[in-house]
């Protein structure tokens, strides 16, 4: 995940990286190692890389924007039966509904790794969800199910 820390450290300090290369080149301007025109395409490449950076944060603003909704809204509509699934005794064995549920449930959790993985999904949010996640593997029927599908590697490199 290094290069996500690099991308993040980007996006939190451009401008202050931008605005050192800028004052940089005027000090080597007013001590004459920099002529004016080459000043103006120092000038011209922070821009173009605060440009490209800033935009570069608003697309994936967006794109985390819409997936952490996307991923909510099937929460959402698993929650309740998640608990009921955790809250039944341990001993009792899995029904064929409750396995399904599991499966849909274990599915989402491996996409939320994968973008995570893949830099899209920010820090706070994943340990979020992974808090979640743990906290289900808490219940041993649930926990036996998912170590199974774990050990099969279905779940992106998910693990716990």
């Amino acid at each position: 995940h290094a290069d996500h820390h690099i991308k993040r450290f980007l996006f939190k300090y451009y401008a202050l990286m931008s605005a050192a290369v800028l004052a940089t080149g005027f000090c080597l301007l007013l001590l004459g190692f920099l002529q004016l025109n080459q000043l103006a395409a120092v000038a011209a490449g922070v821009f173009a890389f605060a440009f490209g950076v800033q935009k570069q944060h608003l697309e994936e603003m967006k794109w985390f924007k819409e997936l952490f909704q996307q991923f909510n809204l099937r929460y959402d509509a698993l929650h309740e039966d998640l608990n009921r699934i955790y809250k039944q005794p341990a001993k009792l064995p899995l029904e064929e509904h409750e396995i399904k549920t599991l499966f849909r449930y274990f599915n989402l959790c491996g996409e939320e790794h994968l973008y995570f993985d893949k830099g899209f999904i920010c820090e706070e949010a994943w340990t979020a969800w992974y808090n979640g996640m743990r906290l289900f593997r808490q219940n041993p029927r649930i926990r036996k199910l998912w170590n199974d599908e774990l050990g099969a590697d279905s779940y992106y490199g998910l693990t716990f």
